[in-house]
């Protein structure tokens, strides 16, 4: 079972990894937000959205950044978020979870990591989609890399380090 996580988890890695080149990472910083301007400035949601210009301020001050959408899920976030907390890798890392307008014990139950360990980021949404929680997600992260964990799925205590090893 944890190969298997951990073969789930590098192949949505590869996914991101691939995606981004296009862009290239070979560039500099600088010109490889000039590449997205051209991209995505095109359209101009992008203009008038926060999710852009978090993204363009985004510091890179940890290794990896992991989001969680949660929405309805206490049975299982408990199991998620202690897989996600106590990796064994010298990397540096948060997980940002984002409760997606959860109505049963999901946020109280982040509260509670929230207050518990200082790498977990817990941000709040009216109830608008997976899609729109990493979106959220995606702009306050802080990793040079970013990665996705479902919230009713735990992973492997190497993830990390296999994930950013492979990077």
């Amino acid at each position: 079972m944890k190969k298997m996580m951990i073969k789930i988890g590098l192949f949505f890695f590869r996914v991101i990894i691939k995606f981004v080149p296009r862009i290239s990472l070979k560039k500099e910083p600088s010109s490889a937000l000039e590449e997205i301007n051209k991209v995505y400035m095109k359209n101009d949601i992008w203009k008038k959205n926060d999710f852009y210009s978090d993204i363009n301020n985004r510091l890179e001050i940890f290794d990896l950044s992991i989001i969680v959408a949660a929405y309805n899920v206490e049975k299982y976030i408990g199991d998620c978020i202690e897989s996600l907390v106590n990796q064994k890798t010298n990397f540096n890392y948060e997980i940002i979870v984002i409760d997606d307008g959860s109505t049963d014990g999901t946020r109280d139950i982040l509260s509670k990591y929230k207050d518990k360990y200082e790498k977990i980021k817990v941000l709040f949404q009216e109830n608008m989609g997976a899609s729109s929680a990493r979106n959220l997600g995606i702009g306050k992260a802080e990793g040079k890399y970013i990665g996705f964990v479902d919230s009713d799925d735990y992973v492997d205590e190497l993830y990390v380090e296999t994930l950013l090893e492979e990077a």
